[in-house]
């Protein structure tokens, strides 16, 4: 039996190897990026596993440990990408790309005027945790500052961009975190990005996370970027919490020319342990396993471990949610151009948010993921390619569109 059990787990590593090296998903290769070498590799598992097998003279009955090896195939080809890959790291590729990459990265500091500051210089604030589901939050604690500045990253792409989109992460997010996809692939079409901390979150913890503060944090990021790009069509993208400040952005002001939402709420049913259970659940569709062409699980933790909660303000999340009131502010886009991506497995936000605001929008269309969870949507290669293509095209055409 112990026989039939390891033949079973190299041809399972076997399999993996060889839909890795298939699909070119790096992520789960263990020989690092190399397709070649995991095709090879691939081979030698999955013979050196048949001659296993008919050595024993292992027969049909054991056929059912394939499952278990199927399974401990895929957690090693996981393990050994993320320490093969460790090296490549995507988060830290994305704020210093290759030179050969041509992209320039710019750290940015907006001044801005926020109306709630947190209590004092000693009092501790607990980020909770948030709508992402990442871990528990940490202590904050708030710095005097009469004025503070909003942190953001600029990625500019290696031609001249006649386009830049504001992005806008989740709550307890940061602009960093995983948005090593969407950004290159938006780069790749000479659009510039801006990613800014809301406050709140990431590098800007030392303001609490409000409503009014979302909204005028948005509002100095889109004049910064009116500023650096006068004569660039503008777009906004948000995510989940995120998109419920990109909507009241771009309904109060026109300069936004096209929105993209990813797994944006109108209302949220509260989060709870078997909500996480069922989202952590989800991430494994199959449709999901696409994610590893970007990085590996070492990759996904180190994005993970970075999103530290955000400072809470007086209001819980469900409230501020409540108030934006997106379903009704998406309304006043008008004829903008909306993309409404959500995935048809989230939990925390289930797709029919997405169907409500497609409802209450006068000119959107949806994009259904198959398998897309919370968390993967932003992930998925094919996602990430669809928004930078949508919004190269609904940005130049409104350009077009003007007198």
């Amino acid at each position: 039996m112990a026989i039939a059990f390891l033949a079973s787990c190299l041809v399972g590593l076997g399999l993996w190897q060889a839909l890795a090296a298939i699909a070119n998903w790096p992520g789960l290769m263990i020989s690092g990026p190399q397709r070649t070498l995991a095709g090879c590799l691939s081979v030698v598992f999955l013979v050196g596993g048949a001659a296993l097998a008919v050595s024993a003279d292992v027969g049909p009955t054991t056929l059912a440990l394939l499952i278990p090896g199927a399974f401990i195939g895929f957690v090693t080809s996981a393990l050994f990408g993320a320490v093969v890959g460790a090296r490549a790291n995507p988060l830290s590729a994305l704020v210093a790309p290759n030179p050969s990459e041509f992209r320039q990265v710019e750290p940015v500091s907006i001044p801005v005027s926020l109306p709630h500051q947190l209590p004092s210089t000693t009092e501790t604030v607990v980020a909770p945790t948030s709508l992402v589901l990442q871990r528990d939050g940490v202590p904050i604690v708030a710095p005097a500052s009469l004025m503070p500045s909003l942190p953001g990253t600029l990625f500019l792409p290696a031609m001249d961009c006649d386009c830049a989109v504001l992005l806008l992460c989740g709550a307890g997010d940061n602009r960093l975190a995983f948005k090593w996809p969407l950004v290159r692939e938006l780069n790749a079409r000479g659009i510039a990005v801006l990613s800014i901390d809301p406050p709140g979150h990431g590098d800007f913890m030392n303001v609490p996370t409000t409503v009014e503060n979302t909204q005028r944090a948005a509002l100095a990021a889109l004049d910064w970027l009116c500023q650096r790009f006068p004569a660039a069509q503008l777009g906004a993208i948000g995510i989940s919490f995120g998109g419920n400040q990109a909507v009241w952005l771009s309904a109060h002001d026109p300069r936004v020319s096209a929105l993209v939402l990813v797994s944006t709420p109108v209302a949220l049913r509260p989060v709870r342990r078997r909500t996480i259970l069922r989202e952590g659940a989800a991430m494994l569709l199959p449709g999901n396993l696409r994610v590893f062409r970007w990085g590996s699980a070492g990759d996904f933790y180190r994005g993970w471990r970075s999103m530290r909660g955000y400072a809470a303000g007086p209001e819980t999340l469900y409230e501020m949610i409540r108030r934006f009131d997106t379903a009704r502010a998406i309304s006043a886009l008008g004829a903008r151009p909306i993309l409404l991506v959500h995935g048809r497995a989230d939990i925390a936000v289930p797709f029919a948010n997405a169907q409500a605001l497609l409802s209450a929008a006068h000119r959107a269309e949806i994009l259904p993921v198959t398998h897309g969870t919370h968390l993967t949507v932003i992930l998925r290669p094919e996602i990430a390619t669809k928004i930078a293509d949508w919004l190269a095209t609904n940005l130049r055409s409104e350009a077009l569109a003007q007198p």
